[in-house]
């Protein structure tokens, strides 16, 4: 019996060669019709015998990635007696729900015909076909199609053409198809903007400047990078200098995964997330044994790990082919601002940091960072969004009226939008300190929800006031404020499909508590938009406030005063700290008064105190080091010391738990000369125990686990394995950051719970 149907095809279907798929999967089954893009998809009329339309959706269903189907919905129509299948014309009415397409690696084959002397496209920097290449970066409406990409300043030749045209190409209907001869071109010019190559010869000039020890701005999918020689230590020194990045670890691009094996340990899993067509930067330990020479320890001087990624684009493969070793990639940018997008920025802000400059005319219309994933418990989790993930959808079911806008938190900001379908997670804009990135802000949400077809009329916002996010928005719209903790508990929750209550347990540096005081080490039972804090750790003062971050010397300060008030300038665990006298009075002189030294139960700040306890770290050249540092040094131990920390009951009811008696054994310990790996990783066991102790306490079944300090591999897979022991189920976050980074999700699934609130009972279902 002959039918025919409208399938509408819902999910991550454009930019991925979904409708040549589509069109030879048809012609293959004998099937008629057409599809073509729309706002909301792939829209597929199929017209033929029973049997081949079954084995079409099947089939259609079993579509390789990197498309995603999160739906497919079917209606009969009159039978037409269709025989051939068309792709026919986009359709840009109505409003938008399909997934926008990210930025993809280049594939195998490409790769295959861009090295292959017999290729039209033979060392083409900017080879792609229907399923690879930049998709998001250059994307400026919906549907994906060309005229609406930065591809559109390029027409192709009559050979891409007949390509584009051809069922049986790979290219077919591939929208960013190009080649030398009707492509983007590379370039390589001075400081000055004085053009000193063109072609393949600028890639080359550029690697001679590499290996003289010159600093090489790269524009690549996303933006700009820094680009020098790895193995170069005064390269890197100047590097490190001139961007005022004087101890963050740098991110390594290699030539292949084979020598990214030879400078540190890579799993199996750890290799399929390096090859991923995302091409994330992957944290990975450091081989003890490796040659020194062709990495230069400046590199990650402070870090057990290293940031390690492959290329992301053809023409970061030709140059690592040229260069032979590995470069230092890191973003193009002055430390804190948003990466450079366009050469005008590239070289007002970069040209007293690089010598060169390798660019091409391919518009960049999203800026994109590099994504960061680490394995943690035996699982990617992705600690940044940025190019390959971002803008990164999740469908949801909430019946809600009004769109919402989540803007995130101060540091690592990333905001969120929401459509009747999908909360939208973007790409990483980065600490809002600087006017540059609370720009970024602005354009880049306003941007998306162009994208999206969206007008929020509420934004959901930190509780704390002073916020840049919150700022951002007072004025424009309707703010709905979610305390920062809780949605950190909610990101969890909404990405595990979570309704219910359940004891989170979140963990970070700073946020802003409902009592006006700095919270951080956090027990909540959550559920849905109630919250309540049952629990926290002590609370210490943090002599300076903000400065105090920035100094871990400061928290044990804090905790010595907290437990011995003003005898806490006496104790000897305060030489190392190289506190001057006149520096030691003020600040206890500060805390005494209450001046500027606010409580915190911060559990970033506990692991700071531990980084001073241990001489690990003192000063903080960039913000995650002592954690970093203590967790490394943990993970040199065999055996850890057995610590204690007290639990007790407020008068409020609370949990407190009190590291006292931890601290103090831990001091003992130090003037014992106990190895300092045995004190760290006894430090975390006690950690993990003090959770266990008081979850067996409150009760509750389901364990949620966020906030920045879950980023710690040790600790999370320790606590993790610890709680399941004990018959707990526990859910922690892999594919939203723990971090602030993911912060914007829990803001946003707060305010669709508030809007449907009263509406009865509601059941998450949400995917990816």
């Amino acid at each position: 019996m002959r039918v025919r149907f409208k399938l509408t095809v819902e999910g991550r279907v454009q930019g991925v060669g979904f409708r040549p798929y589509v069109a030879k999967l048809a012609s293959e089954l004998g099937l008629g019709g057409s599809v073509y893009n729309s706002r909301r998809g792939v829209v597929i009329e199929i017209e033929g015998s029973e049997f081949a339309t079954v084995t079409f959706i099947e089939r259609l269903r079993a579509i390789p990635l990197p498309a995603i189907i999160n739906s497919i919905g079917s209606e009969t129509l009159p039978k037409k007696g269709s025989s051939a299948f068309n792709i026919l014309r986009s359709d840009v009415r109505g409003s938008g729900s399909t997934l926008i397409p990210v930025d993809l690696a280049p594939c195998s084959e490409c790769l295959g015909e861009m090295l292959d002397p017999r290729n039209r496209r033979y060392l083409y920097p900017f080879i792609t076909c229907a399923k690879c290449g930049p998709r998001f970066s250059i994307l400026r409406e919906l549907p994906f199609d060309r005229a609406r990409t930065s591809m559109a300043a390029f027409t192709t030749c009559p050979d891409c053409a007949g390509e584009y045209a051809d069922p049986q190409s790979r290219r077919f209907h591939a929208e960013t198809i190009s080649c030398g001869k009707c492509g983007p071109q590379v370039r390589l010019e001075s400081s000055q903007k004085e053009v000193l190559a063109t072609g393949l010869s600028s890639i080359h000039q550029a690697v001679e400047h590499l290996k003289k020890g010159a600093v090489v701005a790269f524009k690549g999918i996303g933006g700009y990078q820094l680009l020098v020689d790895a193995s170069n230590d005064s390269a890197i020194d100047r590097l490190r200098i001139s961007k005022h990045r004087p101890g963050k670890p740098l991110a390594v691009l290699f030539p292949s995964l084979d020598s990214v094996s030879q400078y540190c340990e890579v799993s199996e899993e750890e290799a399929k997330v390096l090859l991923s067509m995302q091409r994330p930067i992957v944290l990975l330990a450091k081989r003890l044994e490796t040659n020194s020479d062709c990495i230069s320890h400046l590199v990650a001087p402070y870090s057990s790990e290293m940031g390690v990624m492959l290329a992301a684009s053809p023409l970061h493969g030709l140059l690592l082919a040229a260069m032979d070793c590995p470069v230092v990639a890191t973003s193009g940018n002055r430390d804190g601002e948003p990466i450079c997008i366009d050469d005008t920025a590239a070289f007002g802000q970069l040209s007293g940091i690089a010598d060169v400059f390798l660019t091409h005319d391919r518009e960049i219309v999203h800026r994109c960072d590099d994504s960061i994933v680490r394995m943690i418990a035996d699982k990617p989790r992705l600690l940044r969004v940025g190019r390959g993930y971002a803008p990164m959808s999740i469908k949801y079911e909430i019946s809600h009226t009004q769109s919402v806008l989540a803007v995130g938190g101060q540091e690592k900001n990333a905001f969120a939008l929401t459509t009747s379908e999908h909360i939208v997670l973007s790409q990483h804009i980065g600490d809002l300190d600087r006017p540059a990135a609370r720009e970024m802000l602005i354009s880049e949400s306003s941007a998306l929800a162009k994208l999206l077809g969206v007008a929020p009329s509420v934004a959901a916002v930190d509780l704390h006031p002073d916020y840049q996010s919150v700022v951002a928005v007072r004025s424009q719209m309707r703010t709905l404020a979610v305390q920062h903790h809780h949605a950190h508990a909610l990101a969890c929750m909404f990405e595990h499909n979570l309704s219910g209550a359940a004891l989170a347990v979140v963990w970070d540096g700073t946020g802003y508590g409902s009592d006006q005081t700095v919270w951080g080490g956090e027990f909540l039972r959550v559920e849905g938009i109630n919250c309540a804090r049952i629990g926290h750790f002590r609370a210490f003062p943090l002599p300076g406030g903000d400065v105090a971050i920035r100094e871990p010397r400061r928290s044990l300060l804090g905790l010595l005063f907290a437990m011995y008030g003003k005898l806490a300038g006496t104790n000897p665990s305060l030489d190392a700290t190289k506190f001057s006298p006149f520096e030691l009075s003020l600040l206890m002189a500060a805390m005494a008064s209450k001046l500027n030294a606010p409580l915190t139960s911060s559990m970033g700040r506990l692991f700071d105190a531990m980084a001073s306890i241990l001489n690990l770290c003192q000063i903080s050249l960039y913000s995650e080091q002592a954690g970093v540092a203590v967790e490394a040094c943990a993970k040199l131990a065999v055996t850890g010391r057995t610590y204690h920390i007290a639990q007790e009951h407020a008068a409020n009811g609370q949990y407190v738990l009190d590291w006292q008696p931890m601290i103090e054994a831990t001091l003992a310990d130090v003037d014992a000369c106990v190895s300092v790996a045995a004190i760290a990783l006894g430090f975390h066991e006690a950690l993990v125990n003090a959770v266990v102790t008081l979850a067996r306490c409150v009760g509750l079944h389901r364990i949620v686990l966020s906030g920045g300090v879950f980023q710690n591999a040790l600790l999370t897979s320790m606590l993790e394995a610890r709680l399941r022991s004990h018959g707990f189920s526990v859910y922690s976050q892999q594919s939203v950051p723990a971090g602030d980074g993911g912060l914007a999700i829990g803001q946003a699934f707060y305010a669709l719970l508030s809007q449907v609130a009263e509406e009865g009972e509601y059941v998450p279902c949400c995917s990816w």
